[in-house]
């Protein structure tokens, strides 16, 4: 969501979850049990790797979870 400084500049906090892959699978596969494991690792680490991580130098707080 911060990746766009237009989106980005809306916002008064900005807050970033720090979760590791593993937690992010667990609770994307808790949100949709049918995704499979090949298409959460080829696609949904790899793009927020490249879209989300960088959100965190945007934040105002970072909160480990």
């Amino acid at each position: 969501m911060f990746y766009d400084a237009r989106i980005r500049d809306l916002f008064d906090v900005k807050l970033f979850l720090n979760v590791s892959v593993a937690q992010q699978y667990v609770r994307k596969k808790q949100r949709w049990p049918e995704m499979s494991d090949v298409y959460f690792y080829d696609v949904v680490v790899p793009l927020f790797e490249q879209f989300g991580r960088s959100g965190a130098r945007h934040a105002h707080h970072i909160l480990n979870g």
